[in-house]
C-alpha cells in the first residue's frame, strides 16, 4: 500500500523531507484536479450570480432614476404654501356654497 510505503520512508530522517514534499505534490495535485474538475460548473453558477446581481442594480439604478425624475416634479416650498392656501380657499369656498345650499331648500 502507497500509505504503508509513505510511512516506511518518513521514518529516515533525510528520506523524511523528499516524502513530506511529494506528499504536499500530490495534494496540489489533487487540489488542482478538482479545481480543474469542477470549473465549469463552478463558472456557469457564478457567471449565473453575476448576471442576476447585474439584473439586480439595473433595477435599483431604474428605480433610483425614477425617484429622482420625480423630486423634480416636487413644488418648491413656497409653491406648496401656494397649493396648501388655494386648498384652504376652495374648502372655504365649498363651505360657503353649501351654507347658501342649505339656507335655500329651507
Amino acid at each position: 500500500d502507497a500509505n504503508d510505503e509513505i510511512e516506511q520512508l518518513e521514518s529516515g530522517s533525510a528520506v523524511s523531507e523528499d516524502v513530506k514534499k511529494h506528499q504536499k505534490l500530490q495534494e496540489k495535485d489533487q487540489e488542482m484536479t478538482e479545481f480543474i474538475d469542477n470549473f465549469e460548473e463552478t463558472f456557469r453558477r457564478e457567471s449565473a450570480a453575476v448576471k442576476e446581481a447585474e439584473f439586480r442594480v439595473m433595477k435599483l439604478l431604474e428605480h433610483i432614476s425614477k425617484d429622482l425624475g420625480k423630486q423634480t416634479q416636487l413644488p418648491t416650498r413656497e409653491g406648496f404654501d401656494d397649493l396648501q392656501a388655494e386648498v384652504a380657499q376652495k374648502e372655504r369656498g365649498l363651505e360657503n356654497a353649501q351654507t347658501t345650499a342649505e339656507r335655500l331648500q329651507q
